[in-house]
């Protein structure tokens, strides 16, 4: 009976021992837990912590990137508002120069207008001169023919009286010449045949100004032609236009160049030919 308590007593001390080696094992691998824990927690903290100054660097940069570019941004606004500025004020110089150009050009259309006139003045005043000298120039010539047809007269009455009361010589005394002249400008008696031969005359262009449009021609009075006729220019055969008669001399007429019916300009020496043949005066 007395070894039955102590192998009770064995068996509960092995039981204690045992369960003190089993909480030993439980706490050592609840310890060694533990530390695996901490162990990865520590390292997990450490990557966090990594992660983040690899964050906070990577924020700096863009902070960095975001400061240069409000930067950037500020010096193309400056850029811009320059650029408006001077947008502003090259219109400015713009709109000036149109508004100048244009005043400018209605000055110089004015002038233009201006020249014109004074040229077309001029040249007015230039014809009236020029006809004038013409009708000079006849009135000479014809002041001219009246004097030799006088002259002729008188030499021909000189040697029907020297042959009568001077027959042995040749000089006549001055009392016995009486010369009359004719007033300028009046019409010299047509000659014997005139009506015969106007039915075929030319004549040719003497002067020409292609610009106002007219010629003097060397044909007038004495070869039938009147105002208004219109005369055929001729060159070398080729028909060249047409002339209509507007002054008229003795022996030359101012006329107007028909532009509708006249090719290209007239030139001196184009022959011209009435276009129907001119009635005598």
């Amino acid at each position: 009976m007395e070894n039955k308590p102590k192998k009770l007593i064995i068996i509960i001390l092995g039981a204690v021992i045992a369960l003190e080696a089993v909480l030993l094992i439980l706490l050592f691998l609840s310890k060694s837990q533990e530390t695996r824990e901490k162990l990865n927690l520590k390292l997990q903290l450490k990557d966090i912590t990594e992660e983040l100054a690899t964050k906070d660097s990577r924020t700096k940069e863009l902070e960095k990137q975001i400061e240069d570019l409000e930067k950037a941004r500020n010096d193309l606004k400056g850029q811009i508002d320059d650029l408006t500025a001077k947008q502003k004020i090259a219109e400015a110089q713009t709109q000036a120069a149109k508004e100048a150009t244009e005043t400018f050009s209605q000055q110089f259309q004015r002038q233009q207008e201006d020249t014109i006139k004074q040229l077309k003045s001029f040249t007015s005043e230039s014809r009236k001169t020029q006809l004038a000298l013409i009708a000079k120039i006849e009135s000479l010539i014809e002041t001219k023919k009246d004097l030799e047809g006088q002259l002729a007269k008188i030499k021909q009455q000189q040697q029907e009286g020297s042959s009568q009361e001077y027959p042995d010589s040749s000089e006549v005394p001055l009392g016995t010449i009486n010369v009359q002249m004719k007033p300028a400008g009046a019409a010299a008696p047509q000659k014997e045949g005139a009506q015969a031969k106007n039915q075929g005359i030319s004549g040719n262009i003497l002067s020409v100004d292609n610009d106002y449009h007219f010629a003097i021609i060397d044909l007038g009075r004495e070869s039938g032609i009147k105002i208004k006729d219109r005369l055929l220019v001729l060159r070398q055969e080729k028909r060249m236009g047409e002339v209509e008669v507007k002054e008229i001399y003795r022996n030359m007429s101012l006329t107007d160049i028909l532009t509708e019916k006249t090719q290209g300009n007239l030139r001196k020496h184009d022959k011209v030919i009435p276009i129907t043949p001119p009635q005598s005066q």
